[in-house]
């Protein structure tokens, strides 16, 4: 007797089974089951904690059901999404955790928007798992490719599908006047689905001289669509006076995205890391404000106060914040106050434990386990274990040999273009711009100091005979191309550019003793 009693407690105390309490235990307001606290309650009508909006603690017509909440700790409610195909059976507590993530929440279709994306309004509504079936149904004919976007020219919002490794993918553009963009990327899934995959965005001049990449280590989720639109530290945001001062003040400034899935090392599966031994809060007062890396010395400051990175501060002429000029100073209180913490390593989120004090920061950063290699080349499949084979698979007709003659083209007019040599173990970026000069610039891939010479012959095509021959040392790849590049003025090249605009050198390297 004593177990049918039980059993009978156990199936009236689970909402999930129990129609007639599902219908009796509504919130007055939004209609859901009564399983969210704090709980109020006015003669028949009762409201849930998910009612935000009614102010019950300062009427005083409302009353704390604080013995109904004491009673559902012991129930089993149902999902409010249970209509939509939600079946989780949920435990008081866990109720609102569950629905603000849930697969089966209620939502509009992403082109419903057309008051911000200025589309023709879609009316369709359902649930997560309908959302990617209705996307290539309706509006399949705008999954494609990711196109460029002029960032400089473009004052409109924008929304894109494109599909990556047969995972739809939905990019939002959101215009703020008068020159800040804010972007995102979402995946219709589950959470794993969003750390499984990085996205960023490189912008960069109209002739691709000079560029920035902004980086997020994970994708949005799609159900929360519109709540996403309204929350920028979700975003990656782009001020465009910012941006110009970091690219040298370029005409047209120029973007494109690059969607990249994790390595299952970088996913970090299994146990989860220990907490790295650093000040977050202390931390966050050392961001840059234009990379927002951490900054470590040398930090450099404006003439009125603002602190920069080096690297930052390298490719700006003034300070984006107060538009004063730079000067050559640095900001050693500063500096002295990070001798005393410990900083995380960059590649944190890719699982690595590891913090140290500024001064090994650099050095642990530049072998660390999880950083991967990041192609040299414009290229974005993100961090690769092995350079060699990826330069041969992914950039074959990108790679010269050094001491072999190769071809370039200058028959389209201004010319830019970078090429990988591998010389023994060594790897090089060769970059070549020209636009009436020539430049050359060969830098090694690497180290922190190169023990290479390297000798830039060119030969005219009508007289094998004559040749430029330049030698220079060979520096370190560093983000700026041409500090140490060799330059062949327009008047001498001229001869030695064939009646095809194609111009035939070679790149000799020697190692010094």
């Amino acid at each position: 007797m004593a177990t049918s009693s039980n059993s009978q407690m156990e199936a009236s105390l689970n909402l999930c089974t129990n129609s007639t309490a599902q219908e009796l235990l509504k919130c007055f307001f939004c209609d859901k089951f009564l399983s969210v606290p704090p709980i109020y309650n006015h003669e028949f009508e009762s409201i849930c904690g998910r009612c935000k909006f009614v102010n019950k603690s300062e009427d005083s017509k409302w009353t704390r059901q604080t013995l109904y909440e004491d009673v559902a700790r012991f129930m089993i409610f149902p999902c409010s999404n249970s209509t939509y195909g939600c079946k989780a059976q949920l435990k008081w507590g866990d109720v609102e955790e569950h629905e603000n993530t849930c697969l089966y929440k209620k939502l509009n279709c992403p082109f419903a928007c057309n008051d911000i994306f200025h589309v023709e309004k879609c009316r369709w509504m359902g649930s997560g798992p309908g959302l990617n079936e209705h996307l290539e149904f309706c509006h399949g004919d705008v999954i494609k490719k990711l196109p460029e976007i002029n960032f400089s020219e473009s004052r409109a919002n924008g929304i894109f599908l494109t599909r990556i490794l047969k995972q739809l993918m939905i990019v939002v553009v959101k215009y703020d006047p008068p020159d800040t963009f804010s972007c995102m990327v979402m995946v219709n899934g589950t959470s794993t689905d969003c750390e499984a995959y990085r996205y960023q965005l490189e912008l960069f001049d109209e002739n691709k001289r000079n560029s920035l990449i902004l980086r997020r280590s994970r994708l949005e989720d799609a159900v929360g669509f519109e709540e996403n639109l309204t929350n920028p530290e979700k975003m990656l945001v782009v001020e465009l006076q910012v941006v110009k001062s970091l690219l040298k003040k370029p005409a047209t400034i120029m973007g494109r995205f690059g969607i990249i899935k994790k390595s299952k090392r970088e996913l970090n599966f299994g146990d989860k890391p220990q907490e790295c031994p650093f000040d977050e809060n202390f931390l966050r007062e050392l961001e840059c404000p234009v990379c927002k890396n951490y900054m470590v010395p040398p930090i450099q400051i404006c003439s009125t106060g603002h602190s920069f990175c080096s690297r930052c501060r390298d490719q700006m002429e003034e300070c984006p914040t107060c538009r004063h000029p730079f000067q050559e100073g640095r900001n050693y209180t500063l500096e002295k106050l990070t001798t005393c913490i410990n900083y995380p390593c960059m590649f944190r989120d890719a699982g690595c434990t590891v913090a140290c004090p500024s001064e090994k920061l650099r050095e642990h950063e530049l072998d660390c386990s999880f950083s991967g290699i990041q192609c040299f080349l414009e290229c974005n499949t993100g961090p690769v274990m092995n350079l060699f084979k990826h330069l041969n698979e992914k950039h074959r007709d990108r790679l010269i040999v050094a001491g072999e003659v190769h071809i370039l083209d200058l028959g389209e007019g201004e010319v830019m273009k970078t090429f990988a040599i591998c010389f023994g173990n060594d790897m090089f970026r060769l970059a070549v711009f020209y636009d009436g000069d020539i430049k050359f610039s060969l830098q090694q891939f690497g180290v922190k100091q190169s023990c290479y010479t390297y000798e830039l012959e060119i030969i005219c095509t009508t007289d094998c005979s004559e040749k430029i021959i330049l030698t220079k040392e060979c520096p370190p790849m560093s983000t700026t191309f041409w500090s140490k590049s060799i330059t062949v003025p327009d008047d001498l090249i001229q001869r030695f550019i064939s009646e095809e605009d194609l111009v035939f050198f070679k790149i000799n390297l020697r190692k010094m003793v």
